[in-house]
């Protein structure tokens, strides 16, 4: 069909032929190599495949098949205690002889030499172990074939090179500190909205912070890190992915010098941070939901959440991080105990006050005391040395308290002030009792009671009193007590009655 033309050429006109190839080797080798992929090839295309002749040679030859062959023809025994022939035996009445060759079914039962060249064939081009099984439940069988199948799949390694994916492990969950802010977990959110979000949230209470960044690098982490430890204090533990911020040496000195633990995920495998992963998709979708500034987003976004009840914890990020909940827009609907008592608090204060008169005293003030410590002499005259609320004071009883008496916080009266006892109210007008040239000014309830604890005074008064020093006037009687005097037995006579 083709003709052609052979012209010779000299080898020295040839120029195809490069340099090293007419370059003559030093030490003549034996045997040219032959690459090792074309020697496979070769071996694979000249070996003989296992076919029903072989598998009749080697079922006659093995020691397990050849008795099930002689059972399978002459009939089974009632009872077999050879191990190897017991799976055989379970499956007698479906096992048939075709050329010399067992069948349970239509699968051929392939012996010991034969298997490995077997799981070879359902082997080839890695099918994966379930197409390998498929494959061999409709030709071959022998006992263990799926065990051997699983075992010829997990140690080809080219299999597992190109295997999908791992096989998912059983969930091992961050310990739950005990403390809020011991461990916090950060990651970067973005770019989302044009921006970058900084998200920390604290493991133990899942409060969470928020911060926007127009870049993710180490720098503007440090410093939103630092805003957040100055609010809420430095944690023990950090636990970061290993993005390029929290892996620089900028960010690990930071963590040093703070005394801070610095924990980093495990690459691709974010599930490790699982906590502000799972953050920053319910913050994408919240912020997605919502109108407003992105600033606005953010803090209703904030808000809301640190006030809904948590689905790990059951109570809300602010009552377990700061102990409290804070106040929202559903806490109007609930009642105000706080509304109530101080609203019975001044209706209270309102009532006692009708009846009283507002007093004050000053540093230096001479005043009289009452004295629960002696029963005898009820009241001390003193002078205020320090004044420790609005109507309180402190006297140490300089005047007549014995020398041990120490300084105690009283009630006083000077000049024409109220005091407020815990049985009665005394309101005071002007009367001539001196002391230290102020004057005591006294009036009770009831004239009796009043007439003596005045006579009491007067009796350990330093000046003698004389007629009209005194006037006391009783709020129901209106009685006018004008004659006192002190008497030769050192009591006071008003009008004419005696008191001791």
């Amino acid at each position: 069909a083709y003709e052609y033309d052979l012209i010779y050429r000299p080898g020295k006109e040839n120029g195809n032929a490069d340099a090293l190839s007419r370059l003559p080797l030093k030490i003549e080798p034996k045997s040219t190599p032959i690459p090792q992929e074309v020697v496979n090839l070769v071996d694979h295309l000249n070996q003989s495949p296992v076919d029903a002749l072989k598998i009749k040679q080697w079922t006659l030859r093995d020691p397990v098949l050849s008795q099930v062959l002689k059972f399978t023809l002459q009939g089974w025994p009632s009872q077999v205690n050879d191990e190897n022939i017991k799976p055989y035996l379970t499956r007698k009445d479906e096992i048939s002889v075709q050329d010399g060759c067992l069948l349970w079914g239509s699968r051929v039962m392939v012996p010991p030499k034969g298997r490995t060249d077997v799981l070879n064939l359902l082997h080839d081009t890695h099918p994966g172990m379930s197409r390998m099984k498929s494959l061999a439940r409709g030709h071959v069988w022998w006992p263990g074939i799926d065990k051997e199948i699983e075992e010829k799949a997990k140690k080809c390694s080219t299999c597992q090179v190109h295997q999908r994916t791992t096989q998912r492990v059983p969930l091992h969950p961050w310990e739950w500190p005990h403390r809020p802010w011991s461990r916090i977990h950060i990651d970067y959110a973005g770019p989302f909205m044009g921006k970058m979000f900084l998200l920390i949230i604290d493991a133990h209470s899942k409060w969470l912070d928020i911060h926007i960044t127009n870049s993710c690098n180490t720098q503007s982490t440090v410093e939103k890190l630092r805003m957040t430890f100055a609010n809420h204090g430095l944690p023990e533990m950090v636990v970061s992915d290993n993005g390029p911020a929290f892996v620089s040496k900028e960010f690990e000195e930071f963590m040093k010098n703070n005394g801070i633990r610095h924990v980093k995920s495990a690459p691709y495998h974010p599930s490790t941070n699982g906590l502000v992963e799972r953050a920053v998709q319910t913050f994408k979708k919240a912020m997605k939901k919502q109108s407003g500034t992105l600033q606005t987003r953010l803090s209703r976004f904030l808000f809301k959440y640190r006030t809904t009840s948590h689905t790990t914890t059951g109570i809300s990020p602010a009552e377990l991080r700061w102990g409290t909940k804070l106040r929202s827009h559903l806490t109007l609907l609930q009642p105000d105990v706080g509304k109530t008592v101080r609203y019975a608090q001044h209706k209270q204060k309102r009532h006692c006050d009708e009846h009283v008169r507002q007093r004050s005293v000053s540093i230096g003030d001479d005043v009289f005391v009452r004295n629960y410590s002696n029963p005898k002499f009820p009241w001390t005259a003193g002078k205020v040395v320090e004044s420790t609320g609005p109507i309180s004071a402190k006297d140490p009883f300089a005047l007549s308290a014995p020398p041990h008496a120490p300084e105690t916080l009283l009630h006083v009266i000077a000049g024409c002030k109220t005091y407020l006892d815990e049985d009665r109210e005394y309101a005071y007008s002007s009367c001539g009792v001196p002391i230290n040239k102020n004057f005591l000014l006294a009036g009770f309830r009831r004239s009796e009671f009043a007439q003596h604890h005045l006579a009491t005074m007067f009796k350990y008064s330093s000046k003698t009193l004389s007629a009209s020093d005194l006037t006391l006037i009783e709020k129901d009687n209106e009685i006018l007590l004008s004659s006192t005097y002190e008497s030769s037995d050192n009591s006071v006579v008003m009008d004419g009655r005696s008191f001791v």
